[in-house]
Parts: C-alpha cells; structure tokens; sequence
C-alpha cells in the first residue's frame, strides 16, 4: 500500500490512548436545535455584533414559492395571471443568500462524545444556520460525501431552521468524499453570488478542492471554510503497534507506531498548509478548528477574527 494511501486513513492505535471509533446517536431536532440556539445567543449576547445585510427593503424582483415561506409576500395578481405561487423578495432578502455546505462521508465519523466529528460538523452548521437566519438571512444546506446527497434553497424563516435541524438529524455517513466535485456541482445551482459556509475535515484531494472553490470565488462569493479535525489527526499521540483502519476504504493493516507517527503528521501537516495557502490565494476564510475547542468559542473566534479583518 503507498504512503499517502495510509496517511490518509484514520487510525487506531492498541495501546491505552487508543480510541474506539463509533457513531453517537443524534437524537434529534432536540439535541441538535438546543446546542444550536444555546450558541447562537451565547455570541448575540454582546460577545458577537452581528452584521446586518440588507437594511432596505425595498421591492427588487419576484421567485417562486417555497414551503415556509411568509404567505404575506405571495403575489395574487402574478398567481392570478400563471396559475403559480410567487413571492415578492425585497432588498433585505435578496441581499445575504447563505449555502452551509456540510461534509457527511464515513471520515466524518472518527471521535467520541462531545469530540465526535460528525456531530461538532452538525452542531457547527446549525449554529451557524441559527446565527444567519436570526438576523434574516436566507439559508440553504447542502449535505454531500461523493456525491450532493440533499439540498435545501435558502430561504429565511422559522420552518427553514426546522427543515435544517431535521436534515442534520438524519445524517448517517456512510460514503467517499469528494469535495471538488460537488463544489463544481453546487455551482452550477447556486448561480446568485452569494455567501458559502463549507465545513469537512478535507481528507480529500486538495487539488480538486480548490479547483471547486474557484468556482466560486471567481463570482465573488464570500467563502467561509471551517477545517474540523479531532485532535488525533493533528497530534497522532499513538505509539505502539498500530491497527490502520481506513474508515471510507475498510481495510486494514499493522503497522509500527513511531515510524507511521512521523509520517502521517508530516503529510497531514503539508496537506494543511497547501489547503490554507491556496485559500489564502482564492480569498476564502481558512479556519482550522479541533474537536476538543468548544463550538461557542471556535464560532467567537472566527466571527471576531472576520470583524476585526473587515475593520
């Protein structure tokens, strides 16, 4: 098996730090919404000022209705003409149209408890959903592995968050990823610049990946990359022999502890840096964010790391 086919697997060691990998129940919209809002008013409570897109309202142009949407804004004379529902979007609504893309492949699902990659990514996108919509932003959720698996059009209202929280709920990895070409997928439909929220732990291929974000930053989009490892994958604190399980490929191998240690923080270190610069050179938002950082302040960090860039 090549090196960087082994670097690239999740592993686990046999010694004492060892950590089983097991997928935690997500309970549902109760579990998921709580954390959600309990963060959200943790950074509106004057620790995070939010900025507010959109303050005129004026009429802008007419899109087609969606369930949730407020049945004030429905044209009847446009329903009256086509025989179809249509809505009137002002400029508070036309100006923010947010996509939260979320990485959902069998990588995502190393970690245990709080550290749980799938259910920080999970807890992390509907903060961020949560945060959005209370300041009346549109905001859609992309779900993708090797493939765009759901997709919801953004759109602002209390049934939108619903929807999301329920989606995240239902989430159970099971795929490869591939990041690159679902952006270029995405991209297609999301055709309005818009805002681009991405979190995966991006144990994929680096190349691609900024070949789809290209995509996007060449329209202008406003790119917010959220890079979620558990502190395994950046310390590798295992030392023995080692059992490689590689959790999208299924194989697995023994290997010496030292040796692989080495190795697999140098690569991941240099995938890292070639992930940041080339981010840095598209103009996206790279934030590296571990497991074992509590969501509330990973999520502070970020906000007043942007709020500071923009002065």
């Amino acid at each position: 098996m090549a090196e960087n086919e082994k670097l690239e697997k999740t592993l686990m060691g046999r010694d004492e730090r060892a950590r089983s990998i097991q997928m935690p129940q997500m309970t549902g919209v109760s579990q998921v919404g709580i954390q959600a809002r309990r963060v959200t008013e943790g950074l509106l409570s004057g620790q995070h000022t939010s900025h507010q897109y959109g303050q005129n309202i004026e009429f802008s142009d007419y899109r087609e209705y969606v369930p949730g949407d407020d049945l004030r804004h429905i044209d009847w004379r446009a329903y009256g003409r086509s025989d179809r529902y249509y809505i009137k979007r002002f400029e508070e609504e036309t100006a923010v149209r947010a996509v939260v893309m979320l990485d959902v492949s069998k990588s995502m699902l190393y970690g245990e408890g709080d550290q749980h990659k799938m259910q920080y990514g999970a807890d992390l996108a509907a903060s961020i959903a949560t945060l959005l919509i209370s300041q009346k932003d549109s905001v859609g959720l992309a779900l993708y592995d090797e493939d765009l698996s759901f997709w919801l059009e953004p759109v602002s209202s209390p049934e939108q968050l619903r929807r999301i929280y329920r989606s995240l709920e239902q989430v159970r990895p099971q795929n490869k990823t591939e990041t690159g070409s679902t952006l270029q997928f995405v991209a297609q439909h999301f055709k309005r610049r818009g805002f681009l929220i991405l979190i995966s732990d991006f144990w994929d291929d680096v190349e691609q990946t900024l070949k789809g974000l290209s995509h996007f930053a060449h329209r202008r989009f406003e790119i917010l990359l959220f890079h979620v490892l558990h502190p395994d994958e950046v310390d590798f604190p295992f030392l023995g022999s080692l059992e490689i399980k590689g959790l999208e490929e299924g194989t697995l191998e023994t290997e010496g502890g030292r040796h692989i240690q080495k190795a697999f923080v140098e690569r991941h270190m240099r995938q890292r840096e070639e992930l940041k610069s080339g981010c840095t050179r598209l103009g996206v938002d790279y934030n590296l964010i571990t497991t074992d950082e509590p969501l509330q302040r990973s999520l502070l960090r970020v906000l007043s790391s942007r709020r500071s860039v923009r002065g």
